[in-house]
Parts: C-alpha cells; sequence; structure tokens
C-alpha cells in the first residue's frame, strides 16, 4: 500500500479545452506551398486530475512524555451508490491533557466513527460534528463508570477531503460550485486550540481555516463558561523559559530571538483548562441534566470563589466543534494541521512561508515539510509536545502523469520478491502518540509510545522501505477496508 508521501489519484470525467490554432498534420505545410489548408481552432477532450498526498510529525519535545496525536487516512473507503463515486480521506490531529485516555479514544474512534456515517450518506459536515459528540459521549459515559480518567481531556482538529464525480459532470475549475459536485471538498472541523492553515498559489498570504477555542474576556467562549456559573482565571506569563530553550546558535533565531519571548495571557475555565471546548474532561460536563445520580454528583476539585454554590447549571466545556466547509480548485496549494505546540511559537503566516519555500525551492515531500515546521517549533523553544500534519493538492492534466505512473510502475516490476513481500506486508502505519496539556493537574509521566489499534487496520511499517512502491489502481483499493496513518 502507498504511503501518506505517495500522491492520491481522482480522475474526472473528460472536459472540453479549446485550443488555438492548433494544427492538423501536413497543415503547414500545404500553406507555405500555397496548398490552401490553414490552422483552424479545436476543441479537444482532455481529462483533468486532482490528486494529493500526505506527511505528519509528532515529537514529545520537552515534556516528560507525550500525549498528542495524529492520524493520516489517504483512503478511507466509503460505500459508494451507483450514481456517485467519491474518493474520501481523513486527517486529524489531537491534543491530549491530564493523561492519554482521552487522546487514545479520538485517535482510535474518530475517523472510523466518519467513515461509517459518510457510508450513510450523512454530509461530511454533519459527519464529523456528529462523531465528535459521540466520542465525548462514549469517553464520558466510560469515564463515569470507573473504565478511563475522569480528568483526562483532548483537543481535537480534523478534516474530510471529499472528492466527488457524478455521473454525466466533468471536474472543470471554471465551473461553478452551485450545481455541479464534482470539484473537491474539504471539511475542517476544530473543538480546541489546534489550528488549520490553507496555502494558495494565487496569494502570499495564509487562509485560516479554524479558531482557538479560548476563555478571552469578552468573547462568546467566555461568556458560554459565565453563564454556567463557571469563572475564568488569567495568567501572564513572559516565556523567559522558552529563551533558554531556543537554538541561539542558529543566526535566524538569535537574531529575533526578542520578538519571540513576549508577554502572553493565559484564560483558564475555572482556574484549570485553558480551553472551552474538548473531548473528555468529564467533571466539567454533565451539569444542569435531569439525571438524578448527577444531581447529587460531589463538586470538582476546583479552587472556587467566595460564595460559589459549587455547582453549575450547564457544560463549562463542549465537545462541539466549528465546521468549515471550502471548495478546493487549481490555486490550493497544501495545508496544514497542527496542535499549540506549533501555533505557540510559530504563526499560520510563517507556517505557511516556511512550508511553501520547502516545496516549491528544494521539491520536499509533505513528511519532510512537516518534520521541519516540528523542528522549527522546537528550535524556537517550543515547551509543548508538537505535532504537524501537512496535505499537498494539485490539479493537472492527466495525461501528464502517465510518464510518472509508468516509471513508477516499471520500478514496481524491477523490485526483488523479499523487497516487494515487506511491501505487501506493510499497511503503512506509522505509531507514534505524544503530547503535552493545557491543564495543570498532570504530573510527570513516562514516554508513551502510542496504542497499537487491531489487525486488520494497522502494522508497523519496517524502519526502512524500498524506494520505489507498486502502484495501485482504482480495483486494488476498494478491496481494503481503508490505509491508515497513525502518528
Amino acid at each position: 500500500v502507498e504511503d501518506g508521501d505517495a500522491w492520491r489519484y481522482h480522475h474526472s470525467d473528460d472536459v472540453d479545452v479549446d485550443v488555438d490554432l492548433s494544427l492538423e498534420d501536413g497543415a503547414v505545410q500545404d500553406a507555405a506551398f500555397g496548398g490552401g489548408r490553414m490552422a483552424r481552432p479545436e476543441t479537444r477532450r482532455r481529462r483533468r486530475l486532482f490528486r494529493w498526498r500526505s506527511g505528519a510529525r509528532c515529537e514529545r519535545g520537552q515534556r516528560q512524555r507525550n500525549e498528542d496525536a495524529c492520524v493520516e487516512v489517504p483512503a478511507l473507503h466509503v460505500s459508494k451508490d451507483d450514481a456517485t463515486e467519491a474518493d474520501v480521506a481523513f486527517y486529524a490531529v489531537y491534543d491530549g491533557h491530564s493523561g492519554l485516555d482521552a487522546v487514545q479514544r479520538c485517535q482510535a474512534e474518530l475517523h472510523a466513527r466518519v467513515r461509517d456515517k459518510l457510508s450513510k450518506k450523512t454530509p461530511a459536515t454533519d459527519a464529523l460534528a456528529e462523531a465528535f459528540a459521540e466520542v465525548d459521549a462514549a469517553y464520558c459515559s466510560d469515564a463515569e463508570e470507573g473504565r478511563a480518567s475522569l480528568d483526562a481531556g483532548a483537543t481535537a482538529l480534523a478534516c474530510v477531503l471529499r472528492v466527488v464525480k457524478a455521473r454525466g459532470e466533468g471536474f472543470d475549475d471554471e465551473s461553478s460550485s452551485s450545481g455541479n459536485d464534482a470539484r473537491p471538498k474539504l471539511v475542517v472541523a476544530n473543538c480546541g486550540d489546534c489550528a488549520a492553515v490553507l496555502s494558495r498559489r494565487d496569494s502570499p498570504l495564509a487562509v485560516p481555516l479554524s479558531k482557538a477555542h479560548a476563555a478571552v474576556p469578552g468573547s462568546s467562549e467566555a461568556s458560554r463558561v459565565l453563564a454556567a456559573g463557571g469563572w475564568i482565571t488569567t495568567e501572564t506569563d513572559l516565556c523567559v523559559g522558552r529563551l533558554h530553550s531556543m537554538d541561539l546558535d542558529d543566526p535566524e533565531i538569535s537574531e529575533n530571538a526578542h520578538e519571540r519571548v513576549r508577554l502572553n495571557e493565559i484564560h483558564r475555565v475555572c482556574g484549570e483548562v485553558a480551553v472551552t471546548r474538548a473531548i473528555g474532561d468529564v467533571d466539567f460536563k454533565g451539569w444542569g441534566l435531569d439525571d438524578a445520580p448527577r444531581l447529587h454528583r460531589p463538586p470538582p476539585c476546583f479552587v472556587y470563589p467566595d460564595d460559589h454554590p459549587r455547582t453549575f447549571v450547564a457544560d463549562l466545556l463542549v465537545p462541539t466543534p466549528d465546521v468549515v466547509e471550502r471548495t478546493l480548485d487549481h490555486l490550493d496549494d497544501f495545508l496544514v494541521l497542527a496542535t499549540d505546540g506549533l501555533w505557540d511559537v510559530v504563526d499560520a503566516q510563517e507556517a505557511v512561508d516556511v512550508a511553501r519555500a520547502l516545496f516549491h525551492r528544494r521539491n520536499a515531500t509533505p513528511r519532510e515539510v512537516a518534520q521541519q515546521l516540528v523542528q522549527r517549533a522546537l528550535r524556537l523553544g517550543s515547551g509543548d509536545n508538537v505535532t504537524v500534519v501537512v496535505v499537498q493538492f494539485d490539479t493537472t492534466d492527466a495525461d501528464a502523469t502517465t510518464e510518472e505512473e509508468e516509471s513508477r510502475e516499471s520500478a514496481s516490476r524491477e523490485l526483488s520478491s523479499p523487497s516487494r513481500q515487506l511491501l505487501q506486508d506493510d499497511t503503512t502505519t506509522r505509531i507514534e502518540t505524544q503530547r503535552g496539556h493545557p491543564r495543570r493537574r498532570s504530573g510527570d509521566d513516562d514516554d508513551f509510545g502510542g496504542p497499537r489499534l487491531p489487525s486488520p487496520l494497522i502494522s508497523a511499517s519496517p524502519p526502512l522501505l524500498p524506494t520505489a512502491a507498486p502502484s495501485l489502481n482504482g480495483d486494488d483499493l476498494s478491496e481494503m477496508p481503508f490505509e491508515l496513518s497513525v502518528q
């Protein structure tokens, strides 16, 4: 199976392309010798091709254990009806706190729930929102029954890339999005402080696709917390420790170090968690329900303000994601998903500038770009776990890729039998769960190597792979449940 760095292809129907001054064979000679045959415009049928590839990196950084995780599913196989064919991919980053239970639940279940809902023809926007709610409800239920941690929680950012080809419709960049569902759709769902940013070829500016959910005074998020009976504390941090962690031997970093160390304000819900939306965090949820056992639950171990009743009228944290849908075109270049370990020290514009330079000046792969962004964050003194997923897009003529595909198939045939068997045994799963927490009450922990999902979804990749991989056609892919890469 191809890994995330290999291009994923989606062939559209043929489209009409007007080619000006196209010449039939012999037209130039006949015209030159007075034969009267002149070049004339003609319309040709040309296939358009949308393709994507991805790569990820997850690092523990300075933390004693890693509570970050990410998932790459370049081919999320969704059942198809007779009228519509769809290629679907799923990518996500998860940022755990106060333990690994919640982040492991997100990592293991969210993509599967989304896949099942898409198979039932649920729109991608609803599928993501419902999957977030279901994972949270299942986790909180388990925690209340003693099967999971009451303290653990996770922020989550997930996206679905859906390329639909309806019969009789072509993929035309000039076509209107209304009435033509054949263009690629990107749906991003964010719950917490992870972030997604898009880069386009027609503009140097980064395009944010999410916003952080923080209890900033005066915001709608803060108002919801206060209305539920909660309160917000504010801390000021100069981040001097970041200066000691910077790679000051790097001239680029040392010259701008004073700009990186700035005064930050951290707003915490009830003095505990620095986000207003998350999966898990059971003691912040379940309030205000007409459920007799919950009505008499003991108050959480918060440092309460004077005269606080020590009960709440609604959930302090919610698992509801903000969902954004965007139609992609030939000018969309790449997507960066990351936990706040990156965004604490690298803003969206800098991340796009660095990634663009690596893609277009050094011909880097998405995995190499993700690795460079993670290393940049650590060299800039990020004190958190850092996780980055990069998805690169390309739209071109299908015929232009013929040589590339033939070359890859030729290389595949030249592989020795042992090498080919090695590739067949690998399902391109990379496991490396890691991360830190926005919540205070986490203790020191050992490093965590990450959960291994049950077969047949997961098998660990060998440390080294042959440089060439066999190509797969649509029939090959349709026989697999889906391809999963987890870090």
